[in-house]
């Protein structure tokens, strides 16, 4: 159970990893230009905003069975 948590976490955490190389993006393109309408990004902040919540969506979720695992005690190594 702990190795498949861990492979978890590390998905997240790429996953993580993208969204805030994602939103740096649209902050220079919208703080930084003067060529572009910020309607123009309004799909980009509709993205964001799905992949925001899936991630806190499963995150919430990993969290939840990894505590699930421990009351079962199903790894005896989680507390330590």
């Amino acid at each position: 159970m702990l190795n498949e948590i861990a492979y978890k976490i590390d998905e997240l955490q790429t996953r993580t990893e993208m969204l805030h190389s994602f939103e740096g993006s649209l902050h220079i393109s919208l703080f930084h230009q003067d060529d572009f309408a910020i309607s123009d990004f309004e799909w980009a902040f509709t993205l964001l905003e799905a992949l925001t919540f899936e991630l806190a969506e499963s995150l919430k979720n990993l969290t939840n069975e990894a505590f699930d695992g421990m009351r079962k005690g199903g790894d005896n190594n989680a507390t330590s």
